[in-house]
Order: structure tokens, then sequence, then C-alpha cells
């Protein structure tokens, strides 16, 4: 309980403006240079982006320097929105808004990729039994989920940048409702970070569907490593309260 208790707060407001008063940036499961092989293939530069809870990363302004400009970031930080746009003004394109991803202020089909990385994994951290979270968790999940999709526009690309496994993340995006298929790959060297591809408008493999939901339904997990800290001595993982072990 104790471990839960902790955690819960990466879910809080107050927690972020205060963090953020005093922390210039930190990346979560790497920076992009880690998954930019797999980001490329599927984001062109002419791309209109969201990316959803961007804190105080590098990816928004790392994807600037590369030539991807048309990006809106949101965090219900202000604090950070505020630092972020400071940092950045001298890139003129950048967007930055005080914004819930619960409820997105943008109107539907507006863009062309939406990014997660490590904001979903922020919604479940009070999750519980993390084979069975609570139903609230799930709600929170399923609500951003649904806003990605509805400003997704047809074709376009929702990118969740995560540690968690298939069988964890895969029956959560695996939802009719959000009109996507789901695909992953796996990146970093010594802890496999995944990458999720979820395109809208494309019908999901009915054996990809089920693959995901086998793999829970056998709970088949094996863990080859106890290493899973992010740069900057912070253990994102068991912060969170996913007891795996």
């Amino acid at each position: 309980m104790e471990g839960l208790l902790s955690s819960e707060k990466y879910k809080k407001c107050e927690y972020w403006d205060e963090r953020y008063q005093t922390e210039d940036s930190f990346d979560w499961f790497h920076d992009l240079s880690a998954f930019e092989h797999l980001l490329t293939q599927h984001v062109k530069k002419t791309d209109r982006i969201l990316v959803l809870g961007c804190g105080n990363s590098t990816l928004s302004e790392r994807l600037y320097q590369r030539g991807f400009t048309d990006i809106d970031n949101i965090d219900f930080s202000e604090v950070v929105i505020e630092k972020m746009r400071e940092r950045t003004h001298n890139m003129t394109q950048m967007k930055w808004h005080v914004m819930d991803m619960l409820e997105l202020k943008f109107e539907a089909c507006r863009f062309d990729v939406v990014i997660d990385k490590g904001s979903v994994d922020s919604l479940m951290v009070d999750q519980g039994d993390v084979w069975n979270p609570r139903r609230e968790v799930i709600c929170r999940v399923e609500k951003a989920l649904e806003e990605a999709s509805r400003v997704l526009k047809t074709g376009g690309h929702f990118i969740s940048i995560t540690f968690s496994q298939p069988h964890f993340r895969g029956r959560l995006l695996c939802r009719e409702k959000y009109s996507w298929s789901v695909g992953h790959w796996t990146f970093g060297e010594h802890f496999h970070y995944f990458y999720y591809l979820s395109t809208k408008g494309e019908d999901q493999e009915p054996t990809v569907d089920y693959s995901y939901r086998e793999l829970y339904e056998h709970k088949s997990v094996c863990f080859e490593s106890m290493d899973y800290f992010c740069p900057g001595d912070e253990n994102f993982l068991f912060s969170i309260g996913e007891d795996l072990f």
C-alpha cells in the first residue's frame, strides 16, 4: 500500500508543478535517438503532430530540429508549458497548450500523428493489480485513447512509447471503438521498451487481436532483467506502482 500511495503523486498536477519549477529536462524511456528509426518510418515532415503530456522532454525540440515543425504540445501543468514556450521561443512554429489529455480542446480529425511518451502510463499509477486494473483506472485510459482517436485523421497514427508489455498494453489498445489497428516493436539495449503504432481506419488483424488477448489470458510473462531504471536515477517502473515481480 505504501508504494501505491507514493506513486499516486504522478497523477497530481501539484506534484508536476513543483517538480518543473526546478527540473530543466527529463526524458522517460530514453530520448528520440533510441526510437527515431521507428518513428521516421511512420511520420512525415509535413504531418501535423500532437504530443500528449509533453512535460519538459526534449522530444518535440529534437523532432523540430529534424524538420518536423508542425507540432502542438499539451500538458496539464501550466508551469512546464510556460517554461517550454520560453525555452523554444526560436522555434516559431512550435505550439504549447495547457490542456488535459482526457479532455482535448481540438476539433475532430485535426492531427496526422498523436504521440504518447509515458503519459498513458502516468494515468495508471494507482491501477492496483497489474493483471486486473481497477475500473476507474481503465476508464481514465479509455478516455485518453478515445480522445486521441477522435483528434486523429483517418489514416493517422497514434504512437505510444512505454515499458508496458503487449500482454498488458495490447489488450487496452485493441478496442473497436478506437477504430484503429495495433502493432508494436521493441527498442533499447539492456531493457526493451515498446513502441506501439495504431493506425486509424485500418482494420485490426484478428490474429493480432487474439495474440494480445491470449498473452494476457495465459499470463506468460518472462522478465529477463531487473534493470528498469530510466536516465537520471529515477526508477519509473517501480515509482508508478507496477509491481510486476
